[in-house]
């Protein structure tokens, strides 16, 4: 059931370019529990804590002028966008755990901290689901 709704909200989301019938979140939510929407964030008093999950729209990472190493990336879901960032260890955390760094159109569960408009990520998780839209995908993997 899970990968049948995120097969329709991953084709919803492809071919109209927004979704209507289901969220990432009501998908994950069976797995995960206390994820919330980002619009939600905007409500948040400053330092609160927020686990949401969303697509990553833009990823750039560089290195700031005291030489620390961040990632800065646009992540939306069905409810808002907003910029997140991850710092130092943090992020050699992420490249770590998942293989490499977020990159567009990746699908993210983030936790971390709100502050001002910018939420500061303590963890970056890649959801590797794949949605295979031709046979020759799959006889390509053996």
């Amino acid at each position: 059931s899970k990968s049948e709704d995120f097969a329709n909200w991953f084709y919803e989301k492809r071919l109209l370019g927004y979704t209507y019938g289901i969220t990432l979140k009501d998908i994950f939510s069976r797995k995960k529990t206390g994820l919330r929407y980002l619009s939600e964030a905007q409500d948040m008093d400053t330092n609160s804590r927020i686990t949401f999950i969303g697509t990553v729209e833009d990823a750039v990472a560089r290195v700031s002028k005291a030489g620390n190493n961040y990632l800065r990336m646009t992540i939306s879901d069905e409810t808002a966008i907003k910029d997140v960032m991850i710092f130092n260890k943090n992020m050699d955390h992420c490249k770590t755990i998942n293989n490499g760094l977020p990159k567009e159109g990746n699908i993210v569960i983030v936790k971390g901290g709100t502050k001002d408009d910018v939420i500061f990520a303590h963890f970056i998780g890649i959801q590797d689901n794949k949605v295979y839209t031709k046979l020759s995908e799959l006889k390509d993997l053996s």
